[in-house]
């Protein structure tokens, strides 16, 4: 099995971070210039590349601003390894000298408190090679993200002229790749009537489908006057982010047609934010240990367990049952501080 044939639910991008302290010195005369190369070992049990860190000179106590992206799978052992590399020339990371090696899973990771592992590094002799930390976030992105929100306006123009006031609601919409603006699924507020300070019901969108779980990509809200009759007529346009609207100010319109000097009024957010629905990760991250017990069925169709033709037989090589156990114990032993 590996993380392509997971389960969405089970398979979560995440963001590393890699800080190290007190690492050995390999140049004479100076402080090393350390990069850390990522490997993840594939289904044959080769070293694969996943990334590597930016280069920083003279130091150390590196900590490195280049993330490691990559897919965490709680159900598969994911073997990484570290290497904190010593090296004269950016353009050449393989060819300088390693400083020392992490070697150890992602459940080793994940499962430490905070989503934070700190080891040893490992150099090729015996000796002291410094630490290495790597912490484990999600990426933006989650798909059960919701944004919930009471939106509400000020100083709406007013499209009815003397007659009364606009009858105000709005649209949001996401800009796709290609510069399209695409209505967002639920991010249609009710219509209210005769009003310049509009404060609509709540609204909810899924933070993919508004923004694609980034808080500074762009959205456009869009403010219409009802009219059952004529049609609806747009008062005004924000395009901003969501992170400008989460931060409750007013938030100024402008008019779709240019070179009008008009003052289509102003936006913002009432009330809400942003519910999230924890995940796996969230509740390892946070200090939940995993535990597990095995019951076995010593059933008679399994035979006598002295009897080399039964499922329970203890000879030389593991029965099922024993690597039934093995294998689910070397996951879930990750997630439980004191291993035992």
């Amino acid at each position: 099995t590996d993380s392509k044939t997971m389960p969405a639910s089970l398979v979560v991008p995440v963001k590393l971070t890699i800080e190290c302290e007190k690492i050995a010195d390999q140049d004479w005369m100076s402080k090393s210039d350390p990069i850390v190369i990522v490997n993840m070992k594939d289904a044959e049990g080769n070293w694969q590349k996943v990334g590597n860190t930016e280069w920083l000179k003279d130091t150390h106590d590196p900590k490195f601003a280049t993330k490691i992206e990559m897919e965490y799978s709680f159900e598969v052992r994911q073997h990484m390894q570290f290497l904190v590399m010593d090296v004269d020339d950016p353009e050449n990371i393989e060819g300088g000298t390693m400083i020392g090696k992490l070697e150890c899973t992602m459940g080793q990771i994940a499962g430490g408190r905070g989503c934070k592992l700190t080891k040893p590094l490992v150099g090729e002799k015996d000796g002291d090679y410094g630490v290495i930390t790597v912490i484990a976030e999600q990426t933006k992105g989650r798909s059960t993200d919701t944004f919930k929100a009471v939106m509400g306006g000020s100083e709406i123009l007013n499209k009815d002229g003397l007659f009364g006031k606009s009858d105000p609601f709005l649209k949001f919409f996401r800009k796709r790749a290609d510069g399209e603006l695409e209505e967002v699924p639920g991010g249609e507020t009710n219509k209210l009537s005769d009003t310049e300070t509009p404060v609509w019901d709540p609204i909810a969108m899924n933070m993919m489908e508004l923004c694609n779980g980034d808080l500074d990509a762009t959205i456009v809200i869009e403010a219409w006057d009802y009219d059952a009759m004529s049609g609806s007529d747009q008062i005004g346009v924000l395009t901003t982010t969501l992170r400008a609207v989460l931060s409750k100010e007013k938030l100024e319109m402008k008019d779709y047609k240019e070179g009008r000097d008009l003052k289509p009024g102003f936006l913002f957010m009432v009330s809400g934010g942003i519910e999230r629905k924890p995940n796996f990760l969230d509740y390892v991250g946070a200090g939940c240990e995993l535990t597990v017990s095995f019951a076995i069925d010593f059933t008679m169709s399994n035979k006598d367990p002295s009897e080399e033709g039964s499922l329970h037989f203890k000879g030389e090589e593991p029965n099922q049952y024993e690597q039934a156990m093995t294998a689910v114990g070397e996951i879930l032993v990750n997630y439980d501080h004191d291993k035992k």
